[in-house]
């Protein structure tokens, strides 16, 4: 089981992880780690179809979310803010507040979105 404590190292397949899915599924999250007593914190795969956008109402307190576009372009709208992310561009942010994911590119984005619980 890959929330256990180990002692050696561990391989996880995208096959293995589980696939959420939001908007007709063109949004795609695959959790890779969830948080439980020895990790405080959860690590996604998320793929975004062109012209796709998600909605989040917010992280319970004191949460951190850490982003790394890996391909494609990222927007993201937080406390009245937007950046624009490019491959290779990373971003940390307090997500506690509502926020937004959009892709307004003609291919597909990826990213690695990292949910921290302090």
């Amino acid at each position: 089981m890959i929330d256990e404590a180990i002692d050696q190292a561990v391989v996880i397949r995208k096959s293995d992880t589980k696939m959420q899915s939001e908007n007709n599924d063109s949004f795609r999250s695959y959790c890779y780690y969830t948080n439980n007593p020895i990790r405080d914190f959860e690590l996604f795969k998320v793929e975004m179809e062109p012209h796709a956008s998600k909605e989040s109402d917010g992280h319970s307190p004191k949460t951190q979310e850490y982003i790394l576009v890996v391909r494609g372009e990222l927007t993201l709208r937080v406390n009245a803010q937007e950046y624009v992310l490019k491959e290779g561009d990373s971003i940390y942010f307090d997500c506690t507040s509502p926020h937004s994911f959009t892709n307004n590119q003609e291919t597909l984005l990826e990213f690695t979105d990292i949910i921290y619980y302090s």
